[in-house]
């Protein structure tokens, strides 16, 4: 994957170049940023708190996955010290702002309790801080306190923003809906990306050459096939769970974009996410299928599953992937994975509790690549980063890390559950639930084969959803626990769900 130097990094730990030009270009005006970054903050967060007003922060936030995905580093940035400026992480920065000023005046929030799993996101930030500036946190020009800031901090501010902020039912409809669209949108870039049509690919960096990795597979935005992959798959499930509360056209446009979505996923060339696509789809599928037919329909995709791979084993294992890459290529990225799960258990052995530093795995893994004691050439091991999520948390910030980052994703995957599982639950928060609960499983599966917290718009994703989620779980847990009397303000009476109060009704979110 093509590296932004400061966030994010590719499957090798080299780094990569930003082409000069009108796209992706460095703007190196850091004192003229300086005047104008209060002026800028002003009037940005006017611009976000009149977005508030209109649609709300969960809108806004929106806005900003689509904006930082195909206008963010790659596409134009200014270098403001170690830390260059692009627009996602502006329009996070602004949000803060904004989100600061609706608390103080209760406008567009929904102060929520906060619980284990805000505890645990907490937790994991400060074990990350803390790794990060108890090491060389100076190393490859601030490298580690960039990616914290980036690949963490800025998504936990999005997922408390989400979270806290009024989620009614149109807002999850706003949601879903830009997930599709701009699902839509990847998948037909992924496809004009493979076959060479350059003049359907906009923004316009990703065709160019000067991003050489991953070249001739559906990269879109992300110059990564796995972060547009996952970005994809979201929007497919958030597609396909649309259907019951669609109309006639409605419904013809899902069945139209199905197959654009299945080319787009297809373009990846990406077998993580082939495998994701057949979990998302048919978790989906079955979520609007009768509870009777149900077992006979999962059975039968079982089946059908196994023998696809029975038969195609060989040529999923090795096929033509990146343009100037042949198949015997993708077949050493398989042989590829023993080495670096190899290193870094021997990594994570030496420093089990606290590991080896955030930021540090680079550096320190060249250590571990003269092992004799093993037959695997470990020495390939010295220019690529752990391909496994799991790994590189636990050589990184060892136990200390690993422990809250495993149980986050457990408890946001229970609040999925819960969704779907409490009784006279709105129809759009159960939807939510389950397109957040098998986008946690995309990015688990992806994440054993790929480090894709490395992705930065696939972390803001991912905190996005999960955010709704734990917010909309939470207001249910309270009105659980606490009763309806306590919910007869203006404030939610506007939130979800959006029916007149009955008894069957009254444990609604």
């Amino acid at each position: 994957m093509a590296s932004d130097p400061t966030g994010s990094a590719s499957g090798k730990s080299g780094k990569t170049n930003t082409p000069d030009g009108l796209f992706g270009r460095s703007v190196d005006s850091m004192e003229l940023l300086i005047v104008l970054l209060p002026v800028l903050a002003f009037a940005g967060s006017g611009l976000v708190l009149q977005s508030v007003r209109r649609g709300g922060f969960i809108a806004a936030g929106a806005i900003t996955l689509v904006a930082g995905s195909c206008f963010g580093y790659y596409f134009q940035h200014a270098q403001l010290g170690p830390l260059p400026l692009s627009s996602e992480r502006l329009l996070v920065f602004l949000m803060a702002i904004a989100y600061l000023i609706c608390r103080g005046k209760q406008v567009g929030v929904d102060p929520k309790v906060v619980r284990k799993v805000d505890i645990l996101v907490l937790l994991l930030i400060a074990v990350l801080t803390v790794s990060a500036f108890t090491h060389d946190w100076k190393a490859d020009r601030l490298q580690p306190v960039s990616r914290l800031a980036l690949l963490w901090i800025m998504p936990a501010v999005l997922y408390w923003i989400m979270r806290q902020s009024r989620i009614g039912e149109a807002e999850l409809r706003i949601t879903h809906i830009t997930l599709a669209i701009f699902g839509v949108y990847l998948s037909i870039t992924a496809w004009a990306e493979t076959q060479s049509l350059t003049w359907m690919i906009f923004p316009r960096y990703i065709s160019s050459s000067q991003f050489s990795e991953f070249f001739g597979r559906g990269r879109g935005p992300f110059l990564n096939p796995v972060g547009n992959g996952l970005f994809m798959l979201a929007g497919m499930g958030a597609t396909m769970l649309a259907w019951p509360r669609s109309g006639v056209k409605g419904r013809l446009l899902i069945l139209l974009a199905m197959p654009i979505y299945a080319i787009g996923i297809y373009s990846t060339y990406t077998r993580s996410i082939w495998a994701s696509a057949v979990v998302v789809g048919f978790a989906s599928l079955l979520s609007l299928l009768p509870a009777r037919v149900r077992v006979p329909a999962f059975a039968c995709s079982v089946i059908l599953v196994v023998g696809g791979l029975a038969t195609q084993w060989n040529s999923l294992m090795s096929f033509k992937r990146d343009r100037d890459l042949d198949a015997a290529t993708t077949l050493d990225s398989v042989k590829l994975r023993p080495i670096l799960g190899y290193v870094a258990w021997k990594m994570f052995e030496d420093h089990p509790f606290v590991g080896c530093g955030y930021g540090q795995y680079s550096h320190q893994v060249k250590a571990y690549t003269y092992d004799r004691g093993t037959p695997l050439q470990v020495t390939r091991a010295r220019h690529y980063v752990p391909h496994n999520v799991i790994f590189a948390v636990a050589t990184e910030t060892g136990l200390l890390g690993l422990v809250p980052f495993l149980l986050m994703f457990g408890y946001w995957l229970a609040d999925c559950w819960r969704l779907l599982r409490a009784p006279f639950m709105p129809a759009s928060a159960r939807a939510h639930g389950l397109l957040t609960g098998v986008f946690l499983i995309a990015f688990v599966i992806n994440g054993l084969a790929h480090e894709v917290t490395l992705i930065a718009m696939c972390n803001m994703l991912l905190f996005f959803l999960c955010g709704l989620s734990t917010g909309i779980a939470t207001r249910q847990l309270s009105r659980r626990s606490i009763g309806l009397s306590s919910y007869r303000s203006a404030a939610n009476r506007r939130a979800l769900p959006r029916v007149p109060q009955t008894p069957a009704t009254a444990q609604g979110m």
